[in-house]
């Protein structure tokens, strides 16, 4: 594991979910209702955990606001995100409640079959109050990311200071079911990247099936969303701006071993780009690039993640 050095121009607070994940990999093709014997690694995730360790190794000096339990498993989230350098101070601790766990069960193809998350309910405990009172501690931040781990009333609260503070604020809506927190009005929002399903949920289209991304977008960024990334899993992604930025992006040939984690790489590497003033379709090829590396490994986040390999992998998309 390599962090990189980190600068005060890149620093990030991410708002969300962090869990302790045990994902289990099928020896053979997973068939229901039956037993399927399997591998398992304990691991780490939650969305805007898993972003901010992306950024970690990108130089980005990170902060994470999320929830913990008070049990074994907040402990080895703790350390594990202690070794990272990433700051956890403002988090909140639940009392008598037990962090969030994530079950997965990986075919052989890398794909996910099934999963199942428990312990959410503390983040609903989390308050609008809470979030202002850690708020003071984030002002000179100007860069924002944000899950829908939280309630709806403290999504909009954040929603709203980061509009009027004029933070840079990206959006992931983690499911179709979590992204109906997300407010109609998403005036503020600079950039929201949402999966096929999300993006279904969002506009009311049902993507996936008609294929007709380009009608989703159009309702997404009616919203007031400024930049909208579509992923597509290993048919890449559908980048749209309310500029009129309208194109498709093939994504980098990978030897899939688990896309667990790959839509968190993406948003790193597009966080990245962008923190270099990149036009938006660059950024969305990092974001591509580091999504093909973390899709290669059974961790959640690639070890091997860094600028250089980002470029690299860049670089091996050019010559495709």
């Amino acid at each position: 594991m390599h962090l990189a050095k980190q600068t005060s121009s890149s620093s990030i607070v991410c708002f969300g979910g962090a869990n302790v994940d045990r994902k289990h990999f099928a020896h053979k093709k997973v068939q229901p209702r039956i037993t399927n014997h399997a591998s398992s690694v304990l691991t780490f995730g939650g969305v805007a955990r898993n972003v901010s360790e992306a950024l970690c190794y990108l130089g980005f000096d990170t902060s994470l606001i999320t929830c913990f339990g008070e049990d074994a498993d907040a402990e080895l989230l703790r350390n594990d995100l202690s070794k990272l350098n990433i700051r956890t101070e403002q988090s909140f601790v639940m009392q008598g409640m037990q962090t969030g766990f994530y079950h997965a069960l990986i075919d052989v193809t890398g794909d996910l079959y099934v999963s199942a998350v428990s312990n959410l309910d503390i983040y609903q405990l989390v308050t609008v109050e809470m979030i202002e009172g850690v708020w003071s501690s984030i002002s000179q931040v100007q860069s924002v990311f944000l899950d829908t781990f939280f309630s709806a009333e403290c999504i909009q609260y954040i929603l709203a200071r980061c509009k009027g503070e004029g933070k840079c604020l990206t959006v992931n809506p983690v499911s179709p079911l979590e992204s109906m927190k997300l407010p109609e009005d998403l005036t503020g929002v600079q950039l929201l990247v949402a999966s096929e399903s999300e993006a279904s949920s969002l506009s009311g289209l049902s993507v996936k099936c008609t294929g007709d991304h380009r009608s989703a977008a159009d309702r997404i960024l009616a919203r007031g969303v400024e930049s909208l990334v579509i992923t597509c899993a290993d048919k890449g992604a559908y980048c749209y701006n309310a500029l009129g930025v309208n194109q498709h992006i093939a994504p980098p040939k990978a030897e899939i071993v688990d896309t667990i984690g790959a839509g968190d790489s993406f948003i790193a590497g597009m966080l990245y780009s962008k923190s270099k003033n990149d036009d938006f379709l660059t950024s969305c090829k990092y974001g591509l690039a580091a999504a093909a590396l973390t899709v290669q490994e059974k961790e959640t986040v690639s070890k091997t993640l860094s600028v250089d390999t980002i470029e690299n992998t860049m670089r091996l998309m050019r010559d495709m």
